[in-house]
């Protein structure tokens, strides 16, 4: 299958994809080429350089059965072409990769960014984007969807996302050092406020009610006080 995680820099694709080769065990004992992802702990997840001579591009050429591979900033390799155009040997033979129980994870940031017979290949799409309240939001769909539009967000498989720490310090990581920077909800302001202003509220109409139905101190009769 083609699994498609897409996100800004800083999103923690690259992170969750390293926690998947981690904790995945359908991933587990597999020949596993890694390519834009670099220092790999080769103890923690054990992988395979790719032969001298090939890369990417050619990779229909050398992959083994059963092999995983994996390539961060995918629009290198599987660049959009023009309207009309030949398409490429290491793109059409996508096509049959699962003939060979092959599966490839392309990461990038934006599916516009791949072919477009990528795109139509793509089995799993994951995106991960941080949203105004702070936290990760994780879409999921079962094709390659465009996570701009309000009609394929709202056909998602949504999650809040962790990320994982015990996949830090696995392979060096560009995106440390990449902070998503997002522009808090009104909500976050506006909601503490408005709290306040209805728990006063709340608390002056019980005060004011229990005045009103108090009992008040009986004045003496008047004849009683003539007696006097």
């Amino acid at each position: 299958m083609i699994y498609l995680i897409t996100g800004v820099p800083g999103s923690g694709k690259t992170l969750k994809m390293i926690s998947d080769l981690m904790n995945r065990k359908d991933l587990q004992g597999r020949p596993l080429y890694l390519d834009g992802i670099p220092e790999v702990k080769g103890e923690i997840i054990p992988n395979l350089p790719i032969p001298d001579g090939e890369t990417m591009q050619t990779w229909y050429k050398w992959a083994p059965p059963s092999a995983i591979l994996v390539i961060d900033e995918c629009q290198r390799v599987f660049r959009p072409r023009p309207s009309g155009s030949k398409v490429p040997e290491h793109v059409s033979e996508l096509e049959t990769h699962r003939h060979k129980g092959i599966d490839i994870f392309l990461l990038t940031q934006h599916p516009r960014l791949l072919d477009s017979n990528v795109r139509a290949l793509v089995g799993h799409h994951c995106h991960i984007s941080k949203t105004n309240m702070g936290f990760r939001r994780m879409l999921e769909w079962e094709r390659c969807a465009d996570p701009t539009t309000k009609a394929d967000v709202a056909g998602a498989v949504t999650s809040v996302y962790t990320l994982d720490k015990k996949a830090y310090g696995v392979y060096k990581s560009a995106e440390e050092h990449t902070k998503i920077r997002t522009k808090l909800s009104r909500t976050v302001y506006v909601f503490p406020i408005a709290l306040a202003v209805i728990i006063g509220g709340l608390w002056t109409a019980y005060s004011f009610w229990r005045n009103m139905t108090a009992e008040k101190p009986q004045k003496p009769p008047v004849a009683a006080q003539a007696a006097r």
